[in-house]
């Protein structure tokens, strides 16, 4: 739902198929605490390229921004949690 021009998220259950294996991928380690040049180094990848892939995903459902990203994954059940 939009209002004023507001973006609202979509957070829809059973949403991993509006992602691609990269975008999980790049999402599971965005979700472990890892900064994009730590993520471009592990997948061989540039810092843009991750950068472009978290800025897809966001558009993909409405996540204003990172925090947004991470809470979509959490609530639906998309990443494990990290045990220190």
């Amino acid at each position: 739902m939009v209002h004023r021009g507001k973006i609202q998220p979509v957070f829809e259950t059973n949403s991993t198929s509006m992602f691609s294996e990269n975008e999980l991928v790049i999402l599971e380690l965005i979700c472990n605490e890892m900064t994009t040049q730590e993520i471009a180094d592990k997948l061989f990848k540039s810092p843009r390229t991750i950068e472009s892939a978290r800025t897809m995903m966001m558009n993909k459902i409405g996540a204003r921004n990172v925090v947004g990203l991470v809470m979509y994954a959490i609530q639906n059940g998309m990443v494990n949690q990290k045990t220190k």
